[in-house]
């Protein structure tokens, strides 16, 4: 993985694009009157706003290719802890462990820097994306307000870190 840059928007889009049911889930992406390369941009202009905020692009190995995306926060204000906002992997490629490789390396890291917890809230009727948190080894710790719509509630999951491991 490594941090997006302007020119992976064309890749992202691609990745958006072949998950529909999960643009469902998440208007606020889209722009008003459906969901485009602008949208793409604006998503990552956000990020890139936020110097605790990464979006990073998932990298197949043996191609090379721009296969998904994982945005995180390393401190939320809300909590102080971190947060993964997305994880998305391009439709084709989903069950074949990429998600679960990017979420343990991303824990991996944050784990070495002393976090002792990773969260992140998945919308409740979300099925596929309460199923990918607990299959990576995600808990629910509480039912909340979704942050990305008044009307829909969210499951907050939480993932405990491994301990830095001594030098």
């Amino acid at each position: 993985m490594r941090e997006a840059v302007a020119d992976d928007l064309d890749s992202l889009h691609l990745i958006f694009g072949s998950n529909p049911d999960f643009l469902k889930l998440r208007e606020d992406i889209a722009a008003e009157g459906g969901y485009d390369l602008a949208s793409v941009k604006r998503y990552w202009e956000l990020a890139m706003l936020d110097a605790a905020r990464h979006l990073l692009v998932v990298i197949e190995k043996e191609t090379g290719a721009n296969v998904g995306l994982l945005d995180f926060v390393d401190e939320s204000p809300a909590d102080g802890r971190p947060w993964i906002g997305l994880v998305l992997i391009h439709h084709s490629l989903q069950r074949r462990g990429l998600g679960a490789e990017a979420v343990m390396a991303i824990a991996a890291h944050l784990g070495s820097l002393g976090h002792k917890t990773l969260r992140m809230a998945v919308i409740e009727r979300n099925k596929s994306g309460l199923a990918f948190a607990d299959s990576v080894g995600f808990e629910i710790h509480k039912t909340i307000n979704a942050p990305t719509s008044p009307t829909e509630q969210a499951v907050l999951l939480e993932l405990q870190l491994p301990e830095p491991s001594p030098h």
